[in-house]
């Protein structure tokens, strides 16, 4: 298995991940990784391994999806990644 990058401040995720371009995976609600994508020519914070029936309160912490070639993709806004970090790492349900 990967390491969980529990280590990592929530505001350390997303440099590091946008940094390295490594995948860190974390524990939210669930198992997350987080990687860096490029999209549309931007550099993106992409969230994987998150389940459809919790889209919602992803969007509700500050996520935002795009139907990227008829699937749906889950991002971390990156100007406010750390708050956004913040609240998914805190595990409330």
């Amino acid at each position: 298995g990967q390491d969980l990058h529990q280590s990592l401040d929530p505001n350390d995720l997303a440099s590091v991940a946008l940094k390295t371009g490594k995948p860190l995976s974390f524990r939210s609600v669930e198992a997350l990784t987080v990687k860096r994508s490029l999209v549309n020519g931007s550099q993106r914070l992409e969230l994987t391994g998150w389940s459809a029936d919790r889209l919602d309160w992803y969007k509700a912490q500050g996520c935002f999806t795009e139907i990227i070639r008829y699937q749906t993709r889950l991002f971390v806004p990156t100007n406010d990644a750390g708050a956004v970090f913040g609240c998914l790492t805190c595990r409330q349900t």
